[in-house]
């Protein structure tokens, strides 16, 4: 973009790209598989509960650690990314009590944001920076005060945005156009 003011100064504004969105998982248990497991807990691909499609999985935690995991990854990347994490949960039954939290898989344990679950299908998004050439594991899992608690998961979606650097304006003084 170039404009032009009166004094004949020239200002150059680079455009600037939308930021990159890259679906970078996504799963709602169709195939079976009893992916994005964490350490510890049942996973179960079901067909009796499901979000949408024919499946979903059924986990039952024995520690407040247990869950379905996913490792962000921007160990290549040059710039810092956001990750959106999207899932749709439920409890099981209407006698538990269950939150699940969205939590690193290690050290230093970042939560990013806790979900009071219900018996109907509710989606739990979360935005998860991450820095450029790093990578860390993301856990759903149940807060720290509840450890046994069953759910079932369906519908995960990742998605990474990589904001790119903006140029700087450019600006001439006593710039002349000459003819």
């Amino acid at each position: 973009v170039v404009s032009y003011e009166a004094d004949c100064a020239v200002t150059v504004t680079p455009a600037v790209d939308d930021p990159t969105v890259e679906v970078v998982f996504e799963t709602g248990y169709e195939d079976g598989d009893v992916i994005l497991q964490g350490d510890g807990g049942i996973f179960t691909v079901v067909s009796d509960v499901k979000h949408s499609g024919e499946k979903s999985m059924m986990v039952e935690t024995t520690a407040n650690w247990n869950g379905v995991q996913y490792t962000l990854d921007n160990s290549a990347g040059t710039e810092p990314a956001t990750y959106t994490v999207s899932a749709y949960v439920r409890k099981v039954n209407d006698e538990d009590v269950a939150t699940v939290r969205y939590v690193m898989a290690n050290t230093p344990y970042t939560q990013f944001g806790t979900l009071n679950l219900t018996t109907e299908w509710q989606k739990f998004e979360v935005d998860i920076p991450v820095d450029a050439g790093t990578s860390f594991a993301i856990r759903l899992a149940p807060v720290d005060e509840q450890s046994e608690i069953s759910y079932y998961v369906d519908d995960i979606k990742i998605t990474k945005t990589v904001d790119e650097p903006s140029a700087p304006d450019i600006y001439f003084e006593d710039f002349y156009i000459a003819y």
